[in-house]
């Protein structure tokens, strides 16, 4: 059996180094094999700093999410954080969105993408609607309505893309396959205050092109099962997309992360 910590949104840049070492102190307390994070760690001009904290004897295997970005550019924080993050080594730093299909038992294995709110669920023409994103991501900011729209397409294709690659040959060689993401892939899993995203958040808080692609792995095969993990929305979900298909977002405070939940494999 392995015991698989999964974290989200811990939005780490809140917190005094004291209360992240506090922090760290309470996962390592559940003695986990592994750590998974999906996204939202700290901001992009401090993100290795903050990666570098947490350090564990076991391996720690993230994706990014929208805050990661902020007070920077996407491909240049992706760049420098592949860079500090190892291959599939004991006491390793894995950026999932860049490496490939990792096994954690002989029977489940686990894939990640960042995935971004893609615009394509909800009234994206009509919501006026201002995030974060759009002060402070700089791929963003800049944008009139159509280029961000397009942008936002384009980040979501590309999670979408990486899936597509990775799924079908994790679910060939697997039993059970884990999909680390940061934004959740179904308007039925983006929740507020236990309901589901009004139609000018929901633009911003799904990400249809992975759904898509899930879906249609999922359907694929139907003797295989997929778990995706994710947050963004800081509001919890567990969604039973399909017999074989379960999603789940993780809750999150501003100042207090919490650990979601240490999965037994």
């Amino acid at each position: 059996m392995m015991k698989l910590a999964w974290v989200t949104d811990p939005h780490l840049d809140w917190l005094s180094r004291k209360d992240i070492q506090s922090f760290l102190l309470e996962i390592t307390s559940f003695s986990p094999d592994a750590l998974l994070i999906t996204g939202d760690i700290a901001l992009g001009d401090c993100i290795e700093q903050y990666l570098r904290t947490i350090s564990f004897q076991v391996p720690l295997y993230f994706v990014l999410g929208n805050h990661d970005y902020w007070a920077g550019q996407i491909d240049k924080v992706r760049a420098r954080v592949a860079e500090m993050s190892c291959d599939i080594l004991v006491h390793s730093r894995v950026y999932l969105h860049r490496a490939g299909i990792i096994p954690l038992t002989s029977t489940t294995a686990l894939v990640g993408v960042d995935g971004w709110g893609d615009a394509r669920y909800g009234d994206y023409e009509n919501s006026g609607l201002v995030l974060g994103d759009d002060i402070h991501c700089a791929d963003i900011k800049h944008l009139g309505k159509e280029a961000k729209r397009l942008k936002l397409n384009a980040l979501g294709d590309e999670s979408a893309a990486r899936l597509q690659e990775l799924v079908p040959q994790a679910l060939d060689q697997f039993s059970h396959l884990i999909v680390a993401t940061h934004v959740p892939p179904w308007r039925e899993a983006a929740l507020y205050q236990g309901v589901p995203s009004d139609k000018h958040s929901l633009p911003f808080f799904s990400c249809k092109a992975t759904g898509d692609v899930l879906l249609a792995q999922a359907g694929a095969h139907p003797d295989r099962q997929i778990t995706v993990l994710c947050g963004h929305t800081h509001d919890p979900a567990r969604i039973q997309v399909r017999p074989n298909l379960l999603c789940r977002v993780g809750a999150a405070t501003y100042g207090h992360p919490r650990i979601e939940d240490i999965l037994e494999l």
